[in-house]
Order: structure tokens, then C-alpha cells, then sequence
């Protein structure tokens, strides 16, 4: 967790492939809601777009939110 513009926020949050499907990602995401809940009243979560894992974010209460940027480096 850091603070991005004054409020927590989760970030980096992977699962092995040979792990997924286990819960082990939804279990770390709601300990740390668990966590910063009684403290903050709004959590923010950094994630890549499009990616599989939007669907857990969101059923775990998260919504769209404003795009950061995109980075992109060229060769």
C-alpha cells in the first residue's frame, strides 16, 4: 500500500499462473480493505487495463475510475 495523492493505495497485486484460481489474490485484497477500511474512507486500487483480473477488482466493490496515463516505450 502507498499513498497516491493523499489517499492508500493497493498496488502490484499478482498471483502466479500455477496458483490462480485459489483465492489467494481476493483474500490479500480484502485483508488489506480489512485493514485501511476503519482508517480511510476511500481506497484506491492501480491497475493495468484489460487485463482478466478487472473482473475480481470490481466484485470486490472496486469501480472505474480516471485513467493515470498510458506509458509506452518504443525501440
Amino acid at each position: 500500500m502507498n499513498l497516491h495523492k493523499g489517499l492508500p493505495t493497493i498496488q502490484f497485486v499478482a498471483t502466479a499462473p500455477e496458483h490462480r484460481g485459489r483465492g489467494l489474490a481476493s483474500n490479500l485484497i480484502r485483508l488489506a480493505l480489512d485493514r485501511l477500511r476503519p482508517h480511510h474512507a476511500w481506497v484506491t486500487l492501480a491497475v493495468t487495463c484489460g487485463v482478466p483480473a478487472e473482473r475480481l477488482y470490481q466484485k470486490l466493490g472496486f469501480q472505474g475510475g480516471p485513467v493515470v496515463g498510458d506509458l509506452i516505450l518504443e525501440e
